[in-house]
């Protein structure tokens, strides 16, 4: 079960972060450590794409979700939006330096759907389904991407930075980037889809 600890409200809502420097200042000590060294190594790389994506990926969740962010090493960031006295997850962004960014948010499939957002089933194997952009073709020409709906009978033995979401019989949804290769398409699809996560984790608090 997820530990829940409480957080002191406050007058105003957190200022959007603008920018990759926005954002290290959100977070302490241990966690800005991990993030600088996460991306040193990504700057390191022949091309500046994945850096790039992992940075602008980053701002938007923390706008999304601004009530806490903790870093699991350099493997993951987690995203906390307020929920009553406490706070609730409602993303993870997973960055093994393997080839694929994963983003892990709140079950919005129906939402997405409702919305004309995602088209096709969603598999607990990485189905490929098409997500539509703001602004898609009138013929109805969507985004191919990999979407995998995750519960806790899927998630056995995955790390914390995720499985937690899962309890109370919740559903995760896992979505994935090539991190080198992604097209601005896909990307702006993922937003899409993180963006009506943010609005459903934002709406019962």
């Amino acid at each position: 079960m997820q530990s829940l600890k409480p957080y002191v409200p406050v007058s105003q809502a957190p200022a959007n972060v603008a920018n990759y420097d926005g954002l290290l200042l959100r977070l302490g000590a241990r966690d800005r450590a991990a993030v600088e060294k996460h991306v040193a190594v990504c700057e390191a790389e022949p091309t500046a794409v994945h850096v790039t994506l992992w940075k602008r990926l980053a701002c938007l969740l923390c706008n999304l979700a601004p009530k806490a962010m903790q870093t699991a090493g350099q493997r993951a960031v987690q995203y906390f939006a307020a929920d009553g006295k406490y706070r609730r997850q409602v993303f993870a962004m997973e960055d093994l330096r393997d080839g694929v960014l994963s983003v892990y948010m709140v079950d919005v499939l129906k939402e997405a759907r409702a919305a004309g957002v995602l088209r096709g089933p969603v598999g607990k194997d990485g189905d490929e389904v098409a997500v539509y952009r703001n602004g898609a073709a009138a013929d109805g020409a969507g985004v191919p991407m990999t979407v995998t709906a995750l519960t806790a009978a899927n998630t056995t033995g995955a790390p914390d930075y995720y499985r937690h979401m899962v309890g109370w019989n919740r559903t995760v949804v896992k979505v994935t980037l090539p991190s080198a290769t992604a097209t601005p398409a896909q990307v702006e699809a993922v937003e899409a889809l993180c963006a009506l996560a943010g609005s459903a984790a934002a709406g019962p608090a």
